[in-house]
């Protein structure tokens, strides 16, 4: 019997969580991944999943990682910690939620594991934040227009922000609906698949804009 791809789902606070969007997302994920005869592990923080949810699927793993709760240090030392961890095991691509995990996307490339980004929102731009999370945030994305080796995004404006600022293209794909067929998101199919076979091909392509 030929070995399951793996896949690492990095970013949230674990599995099944409902937290947020990432989280509701995950949720959905990595079943479906499971489903399509991945091996899938979601990392998370302790305290934050529900090992008793009925509608938890038992052929995903979960590992939880160790991290700093603080409003300001929580993201980043938990997407460290499980980063570090990831990059042991090596799976054959890391789902990574969050462009503030940006900074940490060299150690996966340095193991030869490709990653595939949600970026999210601008998260820079928003009033919620202080002037360091903005710059924070602000490099992290660049970090991740660095190194992550392919991007998505879950809103045309987004995407058109990231080749406008950043100079990368993306997958679009869209949430909140069973059936995507509809939506312009041909390009997701398999891409988690292509990101495994060969990290080559997962690379985002530089926009040729100026």
């Amino acid at each position: 019997m030929p070995r399951k791809r793996s896949v690492a789902l990095l970013g949230t606070r674990g599995y099944p969580s409902y937290y947020g969007g990432f989280e509701t997302a995950v949720r959905k994920i990595a079943p479906f991944l499971a489903e399509s005869g991945w091996d899938v592990t979601v990392y998370g923080r302790d305290g934050a999943i529900r090992d008793d949810d009925p509608g938890r699927d038992p052929r995903v793993k979960t590992r939880i990682t160790r991290g700093v709760e603080t409003k300001s240090l929580s993201t980043l030392s938990y997407g460290l910690t499980a980063v570090f961890d990831a990059a042991r095991r090596k799976p054959d691509v890391a789902l990574v939620m969050n462009v503030a995990h940006g900074f940490w996307l060299p150690l996966l490339k340095l193991r030869g594991v490709p990653t595939l980004v949600n970026v999210d929102g601008i998260e820079w731009e928003r009033a919620k934040w202080g002037t360091l999370a903005k710059l924070v945030f602000r490099a992290g994305a660049r970090t991740t227009a660095w190194w992550g080796s392919r991007l998505v995004y879950d809103a045309v404006a987004i995407a058109d922000y990231w080749k406008e600022r950043f100079g990368v293209d993306g997958v679009f794909i869209p949430y909140g609906v069973k059936n995507p067929a509809s939506c312009r998101c041909r390009r997701s199919r398999s891409i988690a698949a292509t990101c495994s076979s060969s990290p080559d091909s997962c690379r985002r392509t530089p926009s040729t804009s100026s």
